[in-house]
């Protein structure tokens, strides 16, 4: 029975890097750098304020181009509701 939490925590854990990684990649699509894309979307998903490149503390999100600031805004509401709670909205027993 424990080990259906194990797959759960799991679950969260892939689900967040796996947007991380997808979300970054994506950033790097539209042009942007590969130090300011994980930096952005990171902060981003865990909505923190510290980031990278050219939205450092002295920056901010102005270079992005519009669709990376829609992908970025998604980030956000994904970070903001917990990834934790579309694992719950797919397990069966809910």
């Amino acid at each position: 029975m424990r080990w259906r939490y194990t797959i759960y925590v799991v679950g969260m854990l892939t689900l967040s890097l796996g947007l991380f990684v997808f979300c970054s990649i994506l950033l790097v699509a539209l042009g942007i750098d590969f130090l300011t894309s994980p930096g952005a979307v990171a902060a981003s998903i865990g909505n923190i304020g510290p980031r990278f490149g050219l939205v450092g503390p002295a920056g901010n999100y102005a270079p992005i181009p519009t669709l990376g600031k829609w992908l970025l805004a998604w980030c956000m509401l994904l970070g903001r509701l917990e990834i934790y709670t579309d694992i719950i909205f797919l397990a069966p027993e809910f």
